[in-house]
């Protein structure tokens, strides 16, 4: 998927959550935005970048859950093995915890841990919906209820 996709993916994404019923008149509305927001945003943006001048990342899709207190990135590889998808999830916390998270410090004075992202990788090789493969939550890789996984993974539990 390319870069425009994935900005249109975003865009839709962003559209999609536009309630059925709400006017043109409704785009003046006023909203609270969430510092949160703005580091998923954030997190969105250098990922893009990145992957602009160099395929480093999947295509990846950002949110801030104001529930959970968590910014959520959703990674769409083509990696259908727990392995794989663990191997690039890897790449991301590396890059969150090495390269962002200074970043996010110095701008909005926020000290985030990979504590305070979950990492969702879906392989899109499938037909179909993109299917989830792992996640990286509170430090553990969280493997979906019924999906296999060889080797050691000292660090995956199962979803229940």
């Amino acid at each position: 998927m390319k870069h425009s996709s994935v900005v249109w993916l975003v865009v839709a994404a962003c559209l999609s959550a536009i309630p059925v019923g709400l006017s043109a008149a409704g785009l003046d509305e006023s909203f609270t935005v969430r510092t949160g927001d703005w580091v998923a945003l954030q997190l969105w943006q250098e990922v893009a970048t990145r992957n602009a001048m160099r395929t480093e990342f999947a295509p990846t899709a950002t949110y801030y859950d104001s529930e959970s207190k968590k910014v959520f990135a959703e990674v769409y590889g083509q990696r259908p093995s727990v392995e794989g998808a663990r191997g690039t999830l890897s790449l991301y916390e590396t890059f969150i915890s090495s390269d962002f998270n200074p970043n996010v410090k110095s701008m909005y004075g926020l000290a985030l841990t990979t504590q305070d992202y979950v990492l969702v990788y879906y392989d899109r090789s499938v037909s179909g919906a993109p299917k989830e493969v792992v996640r990286l939550t509170g430090g553990q890789y969280v493997v979906p209820s019924g999906k296999q996984h060889s080797g050691p993974a000292p660090r995956v539990r199962h979803a229940r």
